[in-house]
């Protein structure tokens, strides 16, 4: 923000000093008798539209700034979407994301609740689409957040009684140097069945881009069916997010065999 002000502060110098150049040899040209007016309103006029695109483009009173623009250019944003039954959450539709996550838990995570987990990252690294790796991300890199939450979360609706056993989700980043996600899955202990390898593959899929599957042999499927293991529509769904982290990579493994 420094540097922005005092280049400003520079053009509008250089500009005052040129407003007055002109009008000088105005005056000059007319034997200091005629009138500046018309030259000085068609250069004020100039001067208000340059300083509005400056500052529109800029948001000075918001203090934010179009990167992309300064950049010289538009980062181009395409959606991604797939035919499977296994959509894609919509915070990451339109990111490109490294398929590398580092992932912690949380300080006092029961560890009956970090078994489960482990069992969930090993089915998703087994897929060879994402790797999650003990750690913990910098900068611009994907991360992933585990642990537990202890609620009643219990609804009642007719003749049906809904359970929240767990939660999960990415928190997206978009910026012109790059894409990233910090995902989060969380098991309830209130309830002893969210303690399952079925409830923790459900929320880490949340984690790393998946949505709910209108397929009950999905882990993605919004009610708990017991379900561990990936559907093609959850595989296919992973490779739609992942394509372009897995091409980079495919380039440079057959670069490095050369």
């Amino acid at each position: 923000m420094r540097y922005f002000l005092k280049t400003l502060f520079r053009g509008l110098v250089l500009i005052a000093v040129m407003v007055g150049i002109a009008a000088f040899a105005g005056w000059k040209a007319t034997g200091g008798q005629s009138s500046l007016a018309t030259p000085l309103n068609n250069i004020r006029t100039s001067m208000l539209n340059t300083a509005g695109s400056i500052l529109g483009n800029f948001q000075i009173g918001n203090f934010k700034i179009d990167t992309s623009k300064l950049m010289g250019q538009q980062k181009e944003v395409k959606p991604k979407t797939t035919d499977s039954t296994t959509p894609i959450e919509s915070n990451v539709a339109s990111l490109t994301l490294s398929n590398t996550y580092y992932y912690h838990f949380e300080k006092g995570t029961h560890q009956s609740a970090k078994n489960v987990f482990m069992q969930a990252i090993n089915t998703y690294n087994n897929t060879g689409i994402v790797k999650l790796v003990a750690g913990n991300a910098t900068g611009m890199q994907n991360s992933i957040t585990m642990g537990t939450y202890d609620q009643n979360a219990t609804n009642v609706q007719g003749n049906t009684v809904d359970m929240e056993l767990g939660k999960g989700g990415p928190e997206s980043f978009q910026s012109t140097l790059g894409d990233w996600v910090h995902g989060s899955a969380r098991l309830n202990i209130y309830y002893p069945a969210a303690t399952s390898v079925s409830v923790a593959t459900h929320e880490l899929g949340h984690a790393i881009g998946l949505g709910h599957s209108s397929d009950p042999q999905s882990v993605m499927y919004p009610t708990d069916q017991g379900m561990t293991q990936l559907t093609q529509g959850d595989l296919t769904t992973l490779r739609t997010i992942y394509s372009d982290s897995n091409s980079s990579n495919n380039q440079t493994n057959t670069n490095n065999q050369q």
